[in-house]
């Protein structure tokens, strides 16, 4: 799973650039849309990194990034920040009636409160299941697990957002 040109302008700010120090030498930092691109990729699939397909940077980069962007937080920044668009979008949720009910309606367009928090916990683990990465949980240390499931969400929300 590759992100797309809008799915990244949303996030692209909140993704630290690799530092270079001064007068250091070695390999010029991967472009940090590829390598996260590669961390997608197993989140998506639940492959070990050394599976990471050639047309992503080598699998310790992304590795060695995930880490870093773990430590400093940054899936839960992003995750945070596409939270609160949605809610300055005013996303809220409306449980219709299903078509052959047969008690009379008492929705009348009203948000129905009894159903909102259940309906968020269901279609938060449906959407989780597409992740393999976090059905079979692979990640032994639990910060790496945590990150793993923010970025499923970030993709969740990526993904209504943009539709």
């Amino acid at each position: 799973m590759d992100l797309t040109n809008e799915q990244w302008r949303r996030i692209k700010d909140f993704i630290p650039k690799p530092k270079a120090g001064p007068g250091k030498s070695g390999r010029p930092p991967q472009d940090v849309r590829v390598v996260l691109n590669g961390i997608l990729w197993i989140l998506c699939t639940g492959a070990p990194w050394a599976d990471l397909p050639e047309r992503y940077p080598p699998k310790s980069t992304c590795h060695r990034r995930f880490q870093e962007w773990t430590e400093s937080g940054v899936f839960a920044k992003i995750l945070t920040a596409l939270a609160k668009d949605l809610q300055e979008r005013g996303v809220e949720l409306i449980t219709p009636h299903k078509n052959n009910r047969v008690k009379a309606a008492t929705q009348d367009g009203r948000v129905l409160r009894r159903f909102r928090k259940r309906w968020k916990v269901e279609r938060f683990f449906a959407w989780l299941q597409n992740f393999r990465r976090l059905v079979v949980r692979y990640e032994y240390h639990l910060k790496n697990f945590l990150a793993m499931v923010q970025l499923g969400c970030i993709v969740i929300l990526l993904r209504s957002v943009l539709g």
